[in-house]
């Protein structure tokens, strides 16, 4: 998820916002878009397969001005990215998969068998 943000998507991670001071909302990373004309600010939560993730968790980040990206297997779709939310579905995570899978680090390639 956070390679396909950073490739497709434009964006970087934060480097000092991976397991950030312990809150109560856990998330993946933070990370900024490279666009210097209209710079987001962005938040990342990924879940299991059957893990649902209640977007309503993340009103605090969107209420800051951050995009918040969603992935939970495609499960849960209550907010819309008009809100600040984006669901990432599972198969834009496959069609990025193959399409960069050349570039992608072997701790990611190496998973290739659960899409099949």
């Amino acid at each position: 998820m956070i390679s396909f943000l950073q490739i497709k998507l434009n964006y970087y991670v934060l480097s000092n916002s991976i397991a950030k001071n312990s809150t109560s909302i856990k998330v993946e990373c933070e990370m900024i878009s490279r666009d210097r004309n209209n710079p987001k600010k962005a938040v990342v939560q990924v879940k299991a397969k059957d893990g649902k993730i209640n977007a309503e968790e993340y009103e605090p980040f969107v209420s800051k001005g951050y995009l918040v990206y969603l992935y939970d297997g495609g499960i849960d779709k209550n907010k819309d990215a008009s809100q600040g939310y984006i669901y990432i579905s599972k198969n834009m995570i496959e069609d990025f998969y193959y399409e960069y899978k050349d570039i992608l680090p072997e701790s990611i390639t190496k998973w290739e068998k659960l899409f099949k």
